[in-house]
C-alpha cells in the first residue's frame, strides 16, 4: 500500500477521532491536546534538549501518576527544573553505579553524595535511584558536550527527510544514542524525545498498532513494541513521507479539523514541518489509544469495501 492510500485511511480515522472528541460525554478534546503539543515543541538547543529529555527516565515503564509525584517533588525543591537551574542541580550530585550482582535497577547498585542529593532524599527517602542516576549523568553531559547531540539530531533528521530507507540514518541514530549510555535509556525513549522536538515520531505500542492499520491492507493483531531497528525504520518512513506529502496532510487536517489547522498554520513557517509532524504523531497514537482501530475485527475491511461510498471531501463519515 502506498502512502496516498494510507492518507485515505488517515482521513477516515481522523474524522472518527474528531467525532469522539466532540461527543457530549468526552470533556477532553484530544485533537486540542495534539495542537498544544505541536505548538509547544522545544527548540533544538542546550536548554531545549534538557527540557525535553531530563524527566523521561521518571516516566519509564511506570504509571504517570507516580512519576508526576516525583516530578512535583523536584519542582517544589527547584522551582524550574527545566532551566539551567535543573542542569546545575543534577550535575552537582555525585552519582555512582556499583554492581552488586543484582538487577541493574536495584537501589543497592547506586550511591549518591553531595548536598543536592541530601535535599532530594530528605524530601523523599524512596526516590528512585536508578532513574536519578540517569538524570544526573545526562545533566553532566549537557554541561560538557550538548553541541554534539544537537549536531547529530540535525544529521539524523536530514537523513530521515532525504530517504525513506536511509542507510545512514542508523549511523546518526547510534551517535544520538551514544549520548545516553546508562541503562534505562531505550531507543523508544530517545525517539520519544525527538518527537517532542518535532524531529521524529514515537513508535510505541499505540503508534505501531495504528501504523499497521494505516499501512497494510489487512489489519494485524500483533501489538508488540518494535525492536530498535524496526522503530527507527518506522520513524524514517513517517518523517520522509510526512514531509514529502505535507501538502496533502494539511488539506486533510484543514477539511476534517479546521480549528486545529488554523492554529497549526499560525506558526513560523520555518517550523511548519516539525509542527505538523508532532501533531501527526499524537493523532495517530490516539487512533489506537481511543480504540478507533480496534472497534471491530472487520473495521479494516469495512473501509476498503466502502471506499466508493465514503465521501472523503466531507467531515461527516458514518461507520
Amino acid at each position: 500500500m502506498n502512502f496516498s492510500e494510507s492518507l485515505e485511511r488517515f482521513e477516515f480515522l481522523l474524522a472518527q477521532l474528531i467525532s469522539i472528541n466532540n461527543s457530549n460525554d468526552n470533556n477532553i478534546a484530544n485533537e486540542t491536546i495534539a495542537v498544544s503539543l505541536a505548538l509547544n515543541i522545544n527548540e533544538l538547543s542546550r536548554i531545549g534538549l534538557w527540557k525535553t529529555f531530563w524527566n523521561k527516565p521518571f516516566y519509564r515503564g511506570i504509571k504517570v501518576a507516580i512519576a508526576d509525584k516525583w516530578i512535583k517533588s523536584i519542582e517544589n525543591l527547584l522551582g524550574n527544573p527545566n532551566s539551567d537551574e535543573g542542569i546545575n542541580f543534577f550535575s552537582n550530585i555525585e552519582a555512582q553505579f556499583k554492581s552488586n550482582n543484582k538487577s541493574w535497577n536495584s537501589p543497592e547498585n547506586y550511591e549518591f553524595s553531595g548536598k543536592n542529593a541530601s535535599k532530594l532524599f530528605n524530601l523523599n527517602p524512596n526516590f528512585p535511584k536508578d532513574r536519578l542516576y540517569q538524570v544526573c549523568k545526562f545533566a553532566k553531559r549537557m554541561q560538557l558536550d550538548s553541541d554534539r547531540l544537537v549536531e547529530n539530531i540535525k544529521k539524523l533528521y536530514d537523513e530521515f527527510c532525504a530517504d525513506c530507507n536511509s542507510n545512514d540514518a542508523n549511523i546518526h541514530f547510534q551517535e544520538v544514542l551514544s549520548f545516553f549510555v546508562e541503562k534505562g535509556w531505550g531507543c523508544i525513549t530517545i525517539l520519544h524525545g525527538l518527537t517532542d522536538l518535532g524531529y521524529s515520531v514515537k513508535p510505541d505500542i499505540h503508534f505501531v498498532r495504528a501504523h499497521k492499520f494505516l499501512s497494510v491492507p489487512k489489519y494485524s493483531s500483533e501489538l508488540k513494541n518494535p525492536t530498535c531497528p524496526k522503530a527507527l525504520s518506522i520513524a524514517n518512513y513517517y518523517v520522509y513521507n510526512s514531509i514529502l506529502n505535507l501538502g496533502d496532510i494539511k488539506k486533510i487536517i484543514q477539511k476534517v479539523a479546521p480549528t486545529d489547522y488554523e492554529k497549526l498554520i499560525s506558526q513560523n513557517r520555518l517550523e511548519e514541518e516539525r509542527v505538523f509532524l508532532r501533531y501527526l504523531d499524537k493523532v495517530i497514537m490516539d487512533f489506537s489509544f481511543q480504540n478507533i482501530v480496534l472497534n471491530s475485527k472487520t473495521f479494516s475491511s469495512l473501509i476498503d469495501m466502502n471506499k466508493d461510498n465514503i465521501n472523503l471531501n466531507s467531515v461527516s463519515i458514518d461507520v
